[in-house]
């Protein structure tokens, strides 16, 4: 269930405008409730994602970031299946070009910078929720450092896309 305003404040939940109180009680296990928080974070960047493209059209720009990619994302998440190479491929090129026009415009546009989590990146690569969560918070620490190492190279151009997926692939396995 969410909660509309009226029904927040009748609930007294102090919760700033952009935040989203659900109640549900179908979501028994913590990896159904990681499961569920992820497809919200991936559910977000489509929202931004759409505004950037709203954007770019309305200024006569042929850029656009293809938003299909994140509903597959949902879809694999929610599955805890992999990703194949060319979703891969086309996942992490869609979070470059979203990165890149983020960087471009910084400064000139108030745009939420959003932060899909590495977990849900893991999954996509072939870690289940359940190993992720059963790690230690000294190796998912480890894991995050890896991956985000890696990460960057590959967003600021040092490590092309597909030499990124197998590296990421090793650090997940």
């Amino acid at each position: 269930m969410v909660l509309n305003d009226i029904q927040t404040k009748e609930k007294n939940l102090n919760l700033a405008w952009n935040q989203l109180a659900i109640e549900m009680n179908v979501l028994s296990s913590s990896d159904e409730i990681e499961t569920f928080k992820h497809s919200i974070d991936l559910l977000e960047m489509v929202t931004i994602i759409g505004k950037i493209n709203t954007m770019t059209k309305n200024l006569n720009s042929d850029s656009k970031i293809d938003t299909g990619i994140y509903f597959k994302a949902i879809e694999s998440v929610f599955n805890e299946t992999p990703f194949d190479e060319s979703n891969l491929f086309e996942y992490y090129k869609q979070q470059k070009a979203y990165y890149s026009f983020v960087d471009n415009t910084m400064g000139l546009i108030d745009l939420d910078m959003v932060q899909i989590p590495y977990e849900i990146e893991f999954v996509l690569l072939g870690m289940s929720m359940t190993d992720y969560l059963a790690l230690s918070p000294k190796d998912k620490e480890a894991l995050n450092e890896s991956y985000g190492q890696i990460y960057v190279e590959m967003q600021i151009g040092r490590m092309e896309i597909h030499d990124f997926i197998t590296r990421a692939k090793k650090i997940v396995s």
